[in-house]
């Protein structure tokens, strides 16, 4: 039971560091000029809403469940709970980020294939 808050807080970040690393791939940040990309699909907003979710899961947990812990579990929980929490503010604003870019070079895509259109 001690592990449950950081099992759920690891299980978090490994979802955030994948929603991260598919928005990267989709949005083809790593290749050069302007690729065509597509826009944010709605799982992967869905994923973003189900990782914030388990981010904050963690933190009600243990304070439902603290009162079972050893000393050590609830010192170590006490000593990580600030830099967990700052861990977890820069994963979400990472997402929001490669998320909003994805949608902005998606956008970017978009227009070009209108004016191609257009110029027909």
């Amino acid at each position: 039971m001690e592990l449950l808050p950081a099992v759920l807080w690891c299980f978090a970040v490994v979802i955030s560091v994948n929603l991260c690393c598919v928005c990267v791939i989709r949005g083809r940040f790593l290749q050069g000029g302007h690729p065509p990309v597509r826009p944010v699909s709605w799982g992967i907003v869905g994923l973003h809403l189900v990782s914030v979710l388990l981010f904050i899961l963690p933190y009600p947990v243990y304070l439902l469940i603290c009162g079972d812990f050893s000393t050590q579990a609830r010192d170590f929980y006490t000593r990580m709970g600030w830099p967990s929490v700052v861990i977890v503010v820069l994963c979400v604003a990472a997402q929001l980020t490669l998320m909003y870019l994805q949608a902005r070079r998606a956008m970017f895509t978009e227009m070009d294939e209108r004016l191609k259109h257009a110029g027909k």
